[in-house]
C-alpha cells in the first residue's frame, strides 16, 4: 500500500493511499463514481484519527496514460472542509505520483481547481492536441 503522511494547517496528520477494498463503498459514495468503472487508481486522503467507516477528506482518481503521464481524472475534498485543503491533498498526491512510474502528472482545464493550488504544486498550463491541461513533469 502506498503511503503518504503530511500534517495539514492544523495539524492533523493526513494520510494518502491507495482506496483498500473494503473502503471501495465509501469512496463511491463520495464521488459518485462506480469503484469498478475504469482502470484508474483510486487515492483516499484521509485523518489517521477518524473512524473506519468516516468518508475520506479528499479523493483522486488517477489513470496512467501510454505515454507514462499520470492523469489526474477526478480531485476532491469533502464539502465541509476548507477550500485550501485542496491544495494539501494535490500537492500530497503529486508526492505520492513522484514514487511511481509516472514521468508526469497532468489535470485538465475543466476540473474546477484553483490556479493558486496547481501553481503551488508546480503545475503549469499547457496545451495537449485539441485540450488544454495543467501538466508537471518530474
Amino acid at each position: 500500500m502506498t503511503q503518504l503522511r503530511r500534517s495539514d494547517a492544523i495539524g492533523t496528520t493526513m494520510v494518502l493511499r491507495r482506496v483498500a477494498r473494503d473502503r471501495r463503498r465509501l469512496a463511491e459514495a463520495m464521488t459518485r463514481i462506480p469503484h469498478d468503472r475504469g482502470r484508474g487508481t483510486w487515492w483516499e486522503w484521509v485523518d489517521t484519527a477518524s473512524p473506519e467507516d468516516q468518508l475520506p477528506t479528499g479523493l483522486a482518481i488517477t489513470n496512467l496514460t501510454s505515454e507514462g503521464r499520470s492523469h489526474i481524472s477526478a480531485l476532491q475534498i469533502s464539502g465541509d472542509m476548507d477550500p485550501s485543503a485542496l491544495e494539501d491533498l494535490l500537492t500530497a498526491l503529486v508526492a505520492a505520483l513522484r514514487g511511481t512510474e509516472a514521468n508526469s502528472v497532468s489535470i485538465g482545464y475543466s476540473q474546477d481547481i484553483p490556479e493558486s493550488a496547481l501553481s503551488a504544486a508546480g503545475f503549469a498550463s499547457h496545451r495537449h492536441g485539441r485540450s488544454g491541461l495543467y501538466q508537471l513533469d518530474f
